[in-house]
């Protein structure tokens, strides 16, 4: 009878934690996939806004990711992939990463962009011998 109600109490104990740390893990992956709108007021048409995107995942980082770290010195949450901008100039803070001896290294750096409406821009990372450099390209078609 002892090791029952011992068995019920671990299982009644670590049955929440399981239900907060799913629903942790749900949150996380929602908000990785919502787009950040970075200007204030309400929402605005697709056409008069422009859509940047990173290459960063959520479930990992490799030599191919970029990640923005701030908008105009506003801080960008870490697994933001897509940023709605309005039109006009606006200064990064973004992160690539490169391998150095086995080890995969952050590289920061800034980054001055003109965005236009209605258009789709892809932030990239271009490996270096002595480092990365992120790159940006405008998508053929828009958004």
């Amino acid at each position: 009878m002892k090791k029952l109600r011992l068995s019920f109490f671990l299982i009644s104990f670590r049955l929440p934690r399981v239900c907060v740390f799913i629903c942790l893990c749900s949150v996380t992956f929602l908000s990785a996939c919502t787009t950040l709108k970075h200007y204030s007021g309400p929402e605005r048409p697709k056409q008069s806004t422009a859509l940047l995107k990173t290459t960063v995942s959520w479930l990992s980082v490799t030599e191919a990711s970029v990640e923005i770290r701030k908008i105009d010195g506003k801080t960008v949450g870490r697994y933001t992939r897509s940023i709605e901008l309005l039109p006009g100039i606006h200064e990064l803070e973004v992160v690539c990463y490169w391998f150095q001896e086995g080890a995969l290294l952050p590289r920061y750096t800034g980054l001055q962009i003109s965005v236009s409406p209605n258009k789709l821009y892809q932030l990239f990372s271009v490996p270096r011998s002595s480092g990365c450099e992120v790159g940006v390209e405008e998508s053929v078609g828009g958004r």
